[in-house]
């Protein structure tokens, strides 16, 4: 059992770390359960995950099983100069053809979508109509966090 395995650890001594825990996992084929609050850390090295909230069990499955749960598709994560502007933004993409949803996060705004990446165009169209600029932008596929965001409805908390 480890609880919190790499917290405070620098990137080399959590990479060890993590490779001792696959090696303890596949070679000599020991069951690990593993607590933590980062889902970068369950994603790479749990088979089975275990979504707990306010001391209850949401969900257990597989990280790729979870992950598709939330939704086909992928995430456009967006900041904008002026965030006082967000909810504008999210009202006028959650009406856009084929985005499944738009929610602010920390001040960002997540618009997921199917073929995410051909709707951009028609993002940037929204952002400058409304007269508000892009600070930031990326494209990804779902993640555990998203995941747990969508099942209970904030962020990750310490």
């Amino acid at each position: 059992m480890l609880d919190e395995p790499s917290e405070g650890l620098d990137p080399q001594s959590r990479r060890v770390l993590w490779n001792y825990i696959r090696a303890m996992r596949d070679i000599e084929g020991k069951t690990v359960i593993l607590t933590t609050h980062i889902m970068d850390e369950a994603d790479q090295l749990s088979n089975r995950i275990a979504i707990v909230d306010h001391g209850k069990l949401i969900r257990l499955d597989t990280p790729e099983n979870l992950k598709k749960e939330i939704g086909e598709g992928d995430v456009v994560d967006m900041k904008i100069s002026d965030t006082s502007r967000n909810n504008d933004l999210i009202k006028e993409l959650a009406n856009e053809k084929d985005v499944i949803s738009v929610v602010e996060v920390n001040g960002r705004i997540n618009i997921r979508a199917l073929n995410a990446v051909a709707k951009l165009p028609m993002m940037m169209q929204t952002v400058e109509r409304l007269n508000v600029q892009v600070a930031d932008i990326s494209v990804r596929q779902n993640t555990l966090e998203d995941v747990f965001i969508d099942l209970t409805g904030t962020g990750l908390r310490e």
